[in-house]
């Protein structure tokens, strides 16, 4: 304890002397190209662009000009106060100045906007500095225990860079997203759609570390009426999972942990960048194997259901209400459902029990011999 104490005051100088130095900094930026969209991101925090390097990895690009969305990420001590909060409110912490879209949180004030049909993210972060807090972080350390800063970076990069690419792509390129996983195996692309905790993202590792497939998505997955798009992030596996893929050595050093897991980079040539779906599946978990064909309409309210309940999505957050801004003549939900019913219409539709007491790779065995029975 007397330790603690003696270095306390110099542990708060060096800490305040980072964070001054921090808010120095200049922008930094980061470019990336998903699928055709050019998305621009800076951010006056070194370890935070890093952390989007690794994690959008996959799409990363030089600098690419006319870009289709921007955004600026600042991380301030203290975030700038309005003299005068915008007449117009439009929802709780939600507000539009003139042609803007306003919501503030505690820590964060975000300003969404179009120019151009470019979509515009300013944000400012509070990153004050919270000396108990930091405390406890160091007392952590010196004990052994981890403390991984990139769980902010995680949900920053979904609200700020993800999200408003998500709504970029459902509202003005017809390529839209649901929850599922997707590999490709024996040359057939299969899309695994579903609630969270059934295996989804398991059997795509598997599928590509045990088996020789391609990796596609573990969790969103976006498509158009013709075929899937993959959108690998860092994969997060846990070790209870890991112990349950053969090769898992394939996976390499993980980058960082999150939680119970860890998150780790697939090579880009493990990884399909769009195909056509040869087979649809719908996931559980049970004592034994099983298999029924359901309908295209039955599966579709699945898939719609499943991307309301995970609460994983963009129309949760924020950037769904810039619509309210820009009002447009169309509904982009009967556009996702239309570009679905297309995407389906020749494809095998299986709602498939998984086993429990199966490896993820015998349970992919299983799926590839229904689809090739009935093939």
């Amino acid at each position: 304890m007397l330790l603690v104490k003696e270095i306390f005051p110099q542990i708060k100088i060096i800490l305040l002397i980072n964070e001054i130095f921090g808010m120095m900094k200049q922008l930094q930026s980061i470019n990336l190209s998903i699928h055709g969209i050019k998305v621009k991101c800076s951010s006056n925090n070194s370890e935070f662009i890093s952390y989007v390097n690794d994690h959008m990895s996959y799409f990363l690009t030089e600098s690419n000009g006319n870009h289709n969305i921007e955004t600026k990420i600042w991380f301030k001590k203290n975030i700038n106060s309005r003299a005068t909060m915008p007449s117009k409110k439009l929802g709780v912490n939600m507000y539009q100045d003139e042609e803007k879209l306003l919501y503030f949180e505690e820590n964060l004030d975000v300003e969404a906007s179009f120019s151009k049909n470019k979509m515009i993210i300013n944000c400012q972060i509070n990153n004050s500095f919270k000396f108990k807090a930091s405390i406890k972080k160091i007392i952590k350390f010196l004990l052994g225990r981890r403390v991984e800063k990139s769980h902010d970076f995680f949900i920053l990069i979904r609200r700020l860079i993800i999200f408003p690419l998500f709504h970029y792509m459902e509202n003005y390129r017809d390529t839209f997203l649901m929850h599922a996983s997707a590999f490709k195996l024996d040359n057939k692309t299969v899309v695994m759609a579903g609630l969270a905790n059934v295996g989804k993202s398991t059997s795509s590792l598997s599928a590509t570390l045990d088996l020789k497939g391609k990796f596609i998505s573990d969790n969103y997955l976006l498509f158009n009426k013709s075929k899937v798009f993959c959108f690998p992030e860092l994969v997060r596996v846990s070790d209870e999972i890991l112990d349950l893929i053969d090769n898992k050595n394939k996976l390499g050093k993980y980058l960082y942990v999150r939680g119970h897991r860890k998150l780790y980079a697939l090579s880009p040539d493990k990884i399909v960048d769009s195909d056509k779906i040869n087979s649809l599946v719908i996931p559980s978990l049970g004592n034994n194997c099983d298999y029924e064909d359901i309908t295209l309409e039955y599966a579709i309210d699945l898939i719609m259901s499943s991307n309301e309940y995970v609460n994983e999505f963009h129309n949760t957050d924020f950037i769904s209400i810039i619509n309210r801004v820009y009002p447009r003549s169309y509904s982009v939900l009967s556009n996702k459902i239309h570009a679905l019913r297309d995407l389906l219409k020749d494809v095998p539709i299986y709602l498939v029990t998984l086993s429990l007491d199966k490896s993820p790779k015998e349970n992919i065995e299983y799926i590839m011999n229904i689809i090739h029975e009935k093939s």
